[in-house]
């Protein structure tokens, strides 16, 4: 019995054992895989930050380019008034009669506008009123015509109530061949 349960101890420690390992392999198996997942999302914010470093030293130099240019634009404003101030009557003169000249510019092509506007509305006015016209026109002719039409029926009334008149009396007419 004693060798029986010293077999059977030494059973239960080899199938523990291969139990830790193979517990252990596949912990071993799971770390490895979140090893290199972690690999792989560190040298994906490593390429981000080389890629935000530099737009950063790209817009640092930038940034001074803006300045440098501002500077100018300034040092160039400064001049162009200092010339402004040295400018000979005659120049000064001319410049008023070109601003002048561009506000006659500006206010002959809203005229124009408008009086394009106006033209168009006047143009549809315009055609309106002669449609209008034409169809007065038109119903005065039906209204000429209605009125022949009545002065026709009302000979044709008189006739007819002559015809009756001389029918009673006895009067034969004699009818042509057209009728009969």
């Amino acid at each position: 019995i004693e060798t029986m349960r010293s077999k059977h101890q030494q059973e239960v420690q080899r199938v523990i054992a291969n139990q830790a390992l193979h517990s252990s392999s596949a912990r071993v198996a799971e770390l490895q895989n979140k090893f290199d997942t972690q690999e792989v999302m560190i040298s994906h914010l490593k390429s981000q930050l080389k890629t935000a470093t530099a737009s950063v030293d790209k817009l640092a130099k930038v940034e001074a380019r803006e300045a440098e240019l501002c500077a100018q634009v300034e040092d160039l404003q400064i001049k162009l008034r200092e010339a402004r101030q040295s400018q000979a009557p005659e120049m000064r003169h001319f410049e008023s009669l070109e601003c002048k000249l561009s506000e006659i510019v500006q206010r002959q092509k809203r005229r124009e506008e408008e009086l394009d506007t106006v033209v168009r509305g006047s143009q549809a006015m315009l055609g309106r009123t002669e449609m209008e016209e034409e169809l007065d026109k038109w119903k005065q002719m039906v209204q000429a015509k209605n009125q022949q039409l009545e002065s026709f029926r009302a000979e044709l009334d008189s006739i007819l109530e002559v015809l009756k008149t001389l029918q009673r009396q006895g009067i034969t007419l004699p009818i042509g061949p057209i009728y009969s």
